[in-house]
């Protein structure tokens, strides 16, 4: 069997969720015999037998956010379309793969499967109470009108849809008419490290061993809500709690912002934030941590709460959709866009040694539930019932 991955983005060039979904699947289904290959915007000199990069234009590049960048988006996605068609039937690939249901439009080939992390009805219903800045306000317009007509275009050119979550699921057959008949439920996964050296993986990174490390790793838009952390660490730092630190890594169209709330609160001795970090660095940043903070407000099944659980972080997370967690047994929750309860719940970690530990070795066993190698079976199974998969 062979496989073609359509993507936005991949390692070396982003550590988003999408990348990791694509990085690991197709590492675990390479494991179960079948040939996979990206196609992936990023730098083309980079590209190798495992990977294709082709140059964006547009808003898809990172560093690219203008309203310009942003109406050059059909030119990449035609580009990239054109490209996975010609390769798809030169080399005779079974299925094409797309890893964000943004990507696939202008796709011709006959057998795609479409994996949704979260979908822009449900991006918006977040943005329509949160926006703030003239950057927010993109954001809404583009779930409003363009991200549910690109999202339309490729699910009703596939032939099977995976859904992250029951939610999601909910949220196709509601919002987009999907039958459910079409959809599989199918969680993403994480990779299980056979070690956990903390103290190790913080005197690699520079950390002083002596502090805890509190950390998130996401990209900077605004329903990942990083502002909830940063007010967090403020009500902590005044009310006297010094032996802890925060790292944030990623970037994204909030990072200025984000950074002048830091400057503002006088707390950019506390937190830092790297930006993009190699795949590397990024697992030290997991294993280095004590503490993990996912503040979002929408979520699909979020791979960096995996890893961090899997890195034995204790997690203190907002109370989104799906919740895998128990309150006290594998992780703490509080209210979406409540500062006051993470801080409180960050509080209780901080403080109390033994129940960090409990909820981190508790949090560990529950990743063991979600290893890639189980991921990809059920994946493949789902290649392999297309009804016109090539023979």
């Amino acid at each position: 069997m062979k496989i073609m991955f359509l993507t936005r983005e991949y390692p070396p060039f982003s550590v988003g969720g999408v990348a990791k979904y694509v990085y690991w699947l197709s590492r675990s289904l390479t494991k179960l015999g079948v040939e996979c290959k990206v196609l992936s915007f990023g730098n083309p000199s980079e590209s190798n037998e495992e990977v294709l990069f082709v140059t964006p234009v547009s808003s898809f590049s990172a560093k690219r956010t203008s309203a310009k960048d942003n109406l050059l988006l059909f030119q990449d996605l035609k580009t990239i379309n054109r490209l996975a068609d010609e390769l798809f039937a030169k080399g005779n690939f079974d299925v094409i793969h797309v890893a964000d249901p943004y990507l696939g439009p202008y796709l011709n080939s006959p057998n795609i499967v479409t994996t949704v992390h979260d979908t822009s009805v449900g991006e918006l219903r977040f943005m329509l109470g949160n926006i703030r800045t003239v950057t927010d306000l993109k954001y809404s317009i583009f779930f409003a009108f363009l991200g549910p007509w690109l999202e339309q275009l490729t699910i009703r050119k596939s032939k099977s849809i995976i859904a992250v979550n029951d939610h999601i699921k909910h949220e196709l057959c509601r919002s987009y008419g999907i039958s459910a008949r079409k959809i599989e439920v199918i969680t993403n996964g994480v990779e299980i490290p056979k070690t956990v050296l903390k103290d190790t993986a913080k005197d690699k990174l520079s950390l002083p061993i002596n502090e805890l490390l509190v950390f998130s790793a996401c990209r900077l838009i605004p329903r990942k809500r990083m502002d909830l952390l940063i007010e967090a660490v403020k009500i902590l730092v005044e009310s006297g709690e010094k032996a802890f630190s925060v790292v944030i890594c990623g970037d994204g169209p909030q990072r200025l912002s984000l950074l002048s709330k830091v400057n503002k609160y006088g707390l950019s001795e506390k937190i830092r934030f790297t930006g993009w970090v190699s795949e590397e660095n990024l697992r030290l940043y997991y294993e280095a941590a004590d503490i993990f903070v996912l503040s979002s407000e929408y979520e699909g099944f979020p791979i960096s709460l995996l890893e961090a659980l899997a890195n034995s972080a204790a997690p203190v997370c907002s109370n989104i959709s799906p919740m895998i967690l128990t309150e006290g047994i594998n992780g703490l929750i509080f209210e979406r866009g409540n500062s006051k309860q993470l801080a409180e719940k960050l509080r209780m970690l901080i403080k109390n040694s033994e129940l960090r530990l409990s909820i981190s070795n508790a949090g560990r066993e529950l990743a063991k539930r979600f290893d890639w190698e189980k991921v990809a079976l059920d994946v493949k199974k789902t290649y392999e019932n297309l009804p016109e998969r090539r023979k």
